[in-house]
């Protein structure tokens, strides 16, 4: 054949390695041969597929791939030959490296690494093994192997015993078989082995793959400082962050991990102690063939030891939920609760993504509650026997140890249980928005607030309560459109409304007096809080990142009395994605920014999306042209205010919505190259879609009170509004059929969220598309088909017929799309050929349960206090 093998280098777990005579080039390479066994799980194109990805990855301090094949049976691919050394057989002599050279490798190292993250392509099995060192200058090897492997054998790698990843230096996601890993597993592998540069050993160590991952998953890596006194401070904050056991707590890109190493940028620095970060009475639980190893809960002697858990004091114990694939949690704003004590989780998940499932946490085995099809907002009762959860719009009951399930009231919104037996909730009927209260039993419910009347982009509501010890007092957050919260408190029997004087959303109270809120940029703060007397009595302090935040500024966080914390963790999207009818996707956009809202242009060569942002002080947007023949992307706006583009049926000019700073808004348009100005198109509404012809659009006008919308139809020659089609409560999501006779929408007059569609002549007739819950319909472009999104993560396909009347002749399940929740338009679209779908994936990571978490709070609080 074309290479001429010449001497075996080396042999490791997936492959062999030859030096081998490349004879059309006359060069000497590196072939690896794949052992036979992987091949044979893998098979030969769709690994040869998936392996050219790493073949465009062009870097001075990243081996480039040359080849790939088959040949008798075996997988193999070529990268060059260097003849220097590998950094593993430089530590094996030395042991460790001076500290000036061990920085200059990982900068040189974490170089290639932000250059591939930014092409979406991640190492996932980063060693002193795969860093080559010619004069002194490192080589990253194996670049997106294990990617490739991994994407082109699924499940049948890991059921084949094939080990995918070293433990010495792999992540704690990655070691727990967390579904989707992002460029952060690598920024904690260049720790590991900047680390072990350092030290002479990596961070953990043992003499089985078992012992090494329970060392990573409950133990702290010993103080560099006590191993090397000469390494800078810096340099050791700077590794113990890269080494953090949450993503969320390490550097976000490989690039601010080299600064920091060199000094660019300050890092937080862990305390000096080796102690372990959990009991060792947390059982571990390994994998089919030893290959990954996952966290079970049990920690029955941990959390449950004691008849009083909330006395226990100790280290916070962080710990990941590993779900089994049929009971599964889906993270979302409202899908997460933990009871009182602290001893059971309760979560949103299952196959359809919308049931309760209950867990003691000395249990491994979740229990899913039957009759909850169709869930939100699960809300344990004070004595944790009882789960409340929203349901069709109302509120019901259901024990936690499943059983007939009950009705609270009818139309509600996110609510609390307090010790008297009384639910709070928002109350979003006409007449009567504000907080409310009702017997958890059921009955007549009671005024506690009402918001005033104004025009809806005024109004401030009255969000997600919580009660506060005593059950005579709760904190709620005052909403106002897209402004970052303000919370404020209320007595039940006095019902004057006290603002604390802090901005946020989501409050939740620690029995040891400390509030703790989100923020809009998915953080955490806390601030000491006299229950007594309702009033903040200290500093403001951040205690918690990464947390998952819907589109709605919902929350995924709960705690407990005791002082646990159960969070959906906030995950870097997977880019722009172009995804086919079977789920499978091609990546059009890496994942360095978030995307929302894509509309693809009439000819399907530009896309028109929208980029998010999330701060504490609000949630920032705006509007981003990508073209699909030379795949670059330039922004169209630049005022952090514009947001959910629609084209015009020529293809020429981009319409968007933008939001002012009380979130009032209007609809503008510019020609999509940015070759005129942007001009007002209409001085007051949301999200335009025009007519197939381009004659009219329709937009969402908001009316005088109480969130309702009025979905108007609007002339272009002239510019005047002609007709109300329709009035409704909610985001009607609308979409017009490509033959203009059917409108499209979403409603939730049933009690919740159902796709309808209409005739756009008038006739007052609706006919309902989805069967359990739907929104962000999409019509086909033949007009055959509404796709939508269902309750939980599943995109449908609903064929239709209109004659001789409309009617849905089937409803067929498509693939699972983690699509935004709580936003104001569809979160995808349909190519014109109508066989793909352009969207930007949503998601989050397992649910993560952090003992001891009230004290850490109050902790960072006191040392904030001394400041």
């Amino acid at each position: 054949g074309r290479y001429e093998i010449l001497r075996e280098v080396g042999a490791g777990g997936m492959a062999t390695v030859y030096l081998a005579r490349d004879i059309r080039h006359d060069r000497n390479v590196a072939v690896k041969v794949l052992n036979r066994e992987l091949g044979a799980v893998l098979g030969t194109e769709r690994f040869l597929s998936e392996i050219r990805v790493t073949a465009n990855l062009h870097h001075p301090n990243l081996l480039p791939l040359f080849d790939s094949g088959e040949s008798e049976g075996l997988l193999y691919y070529v990268m060059p030959f260097i003849e220097g050394d590998t950094l593993r057989g430089r530590l094996d002599r030395e042991r460790q490296l001076p500290v000036d050279e061990a920085v200059r490798v990982a900068v040189g190292v974490a170089s290639a690494l932000d250059y591939a993250h930014r092409q979406g392509v991640i190492h996932r099995d980063l060693k002193p093994e795969n860093i080559l060192l010619d004069d002194g200058q490192p080589t990253v090897a194996d670049f997106g192997i294990a990617l490739a492997v991994t994407k082109a054998g699924g499940e049948r790698v890991t059921q084949s015993g094939l080990s995918l990843g070293t433990p010495q230096y792999m992540s704690p996601e990655q070691a727990t078989g967390d579904r989707v890993i992002d460029s952060r597993t690598d920024v904690y592998s260049l720790g590991a082995v900047t680390y072990e540069m350092l030290t002479g050993e990596p961070p953990h160590s043992g003499k089985t793959a078992q012992a090494v991952i329970a060392k990573l998953m409950t133990e702290n890596p010993r103080p560099i400082a006590t191993l090397r006194p000469a390494v800078p401070h810096h340099i050791e904050a700077a590794i113990s962050c890269a080494l953090e056991k949450l993503p969320a707590d390490r550097f976000a890109t490989a690039r601010e991990f080299a600064e920091a190493l060199q000094g660019r940028i300050a890092t937080r620095s862990r305390p000096a102690t080796a102690a372990p970060v959990s009991d060792r009475r947390v059982r571990l639980i390994v994998a089919s063939a030893g290959t990954v190893a996952v966290l079970s809960l049990a920690v029955a002697g941990w959390a449950l030891s004691s008849r009083n858990a909330a006395t226990r004091n100790g280290p916070p114990v962080r710990l990941t939920l590993s779900l089994p694939d049929d009971a599964r949690a889906r993270i979302g704003g409202s899908t997460l609760a933990i009871s009182p004590d602290g001893s059971s989780i309760a979560y949103i998940g299952g196959p359809t993504g919308n049931e309760i499932f209950v867990r003691r946490l000395d249990e491994l085995t979740p229990r899913r509650l039957a009759g909850t099809e169709g869930a939100s907002r699960p809300t344990f009762s004070p004595d944790g026997q009882t789960i409340a959860f929203s349901h069709a719009g109302g509120i019901k009951t259901v024990p936690t140890l499943g059983g007939t399930i009950s009705n609270v009231v009818d139309s509600a919104g996110a609510f609390t249980w307090n010790e008297g037996d009384v639910i709070v909730f928002e109350k979003h009927q006409e007449g009567q928005l504000g907080l409310r209260s009702v017997n958890a039993s059921g009955g007549s419910d009671q005024r506690i607030t009402v918001v005033a009347h104004a025009h809806a982009s005024l109004l401030v509501e009255h969000k997600r309560p919580v009660m506060l010890p005593g059950g005579k007092a709760l904190v709620f957050a005052l909403v106002q459109a897209a402004l970052p919260g303000e919370l404020a408190a209320v007595r039940l029997d006095e019902k004057k409304i006290i603002k604390l004087g802090v901005r946020g959303d989501n409050p939740r109270y620690l029995d040891n007096g400390h509030l703790v809120f989100a923020r809009r940029d998915g953080t955490v703060a806390a601030v000491p809080f006299d229950p007594d007397r309702l009033k903040v009595t200290g500093p403001e302090v951040t205690v918690l990142d990464g947390v998952f935040m819907a589109g709605n500024a919902a929350a995924a966080y709960a705690v407990s009395r005791n002082g646990s914390l159960l969070y959906g963790s906030r995950r870097v999207g997977a880019g722009l994605l172009e995804v086919d009818r079977s789920g499978k996707a091609t990546s059009l956009l890496p994942p360095s920014q978030a995307y929302r809202l894509p509309r693809i242009s009439p000819d399907g060569r530009r896309i028109a999306l929208a980029t998010l942002e999330r701060r504490v002080d609000g949630t920032f947007s705006d509007v981003w042209i990508y073209d699909r023949t030379s795949k670059t992307v330039t922004p169209l706006t630049s005022d952090q205010k514009s947001s959910a583009p629609e084209w015009t049926p020529d293809g020429r000019m981009v319409a968007w919505v933008r939001w002012d700073s009380i979130g009032s808004s209007s609809v503008w348009w510019q020609p999509w190259n940015g070759s005129a100005a942007p001009a007002l198109l209409l001085a007051s509404g949301t999200i335009p879609v025009f007519s197939p012809r381009g004659d009219y659009f329709i937009v969402n006008i908001w009316k005088d009170k109480e969130g309702q919308r009025e979905l108007t139809k609007v002339g272009l020659a002239p510019h005047r509004t002609d007709t109300v089609l329709l009035t409704l409560a909610g985001q009607p999501m609308a979409r017009i059929s490509p033959d203009a006779r059917w409108l499209a929408y979403v409603s939730i007059i049933s009690g919740r969220q159902e796709v309808y569609v209409r005739s756009m002549t008038g006739a007052a007739a609706q006919y309902q598309v989805s069967a359990d819950g739907g929104s962000q319909p999409v019509w086909s472009p033949a007009g055959t088909e509404i796709f939508f999104r269902a309750r939980g993560p599943w995109l449908m396909s609903a064929r239709i017929t209109t004659t001789p009347d409309f009617a849905v002749v089937t409803r067929d399940t498509l693939f699972e799309a983690e699509l935004g929740n709580g936003i104001v338009a569809a979160d995808y679209d349909v190519t014109p050929d109508g066989i793909h779908f352009v969207m930007a994936r949503f998601g989050s990571g397992p649910p993560i349960l952090v003992l001891n978490w009230a004290d850490e709070v109050k902790a960072k609080v006191l040392r904030a206090s001394k400041k």
